[in-house]
């Protein structure tokens, strides 16, 4: 009953069905393994900032990205973060194929798989 309450009072103020923030998955629900595109989770992490752009810990291997966020603010830097997005997952395989960057040095690539989170929403955990 509870539950059913405070999805109804978020689904106002997110503007959000109800079956979107129902159907939401928690990392502690779900494996990386077991992940698929367009699956709706919510990550409980630490916000760090890569090369690629900002970043969830998680767990230590394996980093989560957040599509379309360059770089987390100083005030939640290295904060506890609950992030929830859509999962998207890239297979870059083992390309590893460089850009130059303005001081003509290699920039960082991405390899392997990796995880973004798309319409990704956040707040800090006290």
């Amino acid at each position: 009953m509870y539950r059913i309450f405070l999805g109804i009072f978020f689904c106002g103020i997110l503007n959000l069905s109800y079956s979107q923030i129902m159907n939401t998955k928690t990392m502690e629900n779900i494996s990386r393994d077991s992940l698929k595109n367009g699956i709706k989770v919510t990550i409980t992490g630490r916000a760090e900032n890569a090369k690629a752009g900002a970043i969830v810990i998680f767990d230590r291997e394996h980093p989560y990205y957040i599509s379309n966020l360059k770089a987390w603010s100083e005030q939640n830097l290295y904060k506890k973060v609950e992030v929830t997005g859509v999962v998207r997952i890239v297979d870059y395989g083992q390309n590893t194929q460089t850009r130059q960057d303005v001081l003509n040095l290699p920039a960082q690539t991405l390899t392997g798989t990796v995880v973004y989170l798309d319409d990704a929403v956040w707040k800090v955990i006290k």
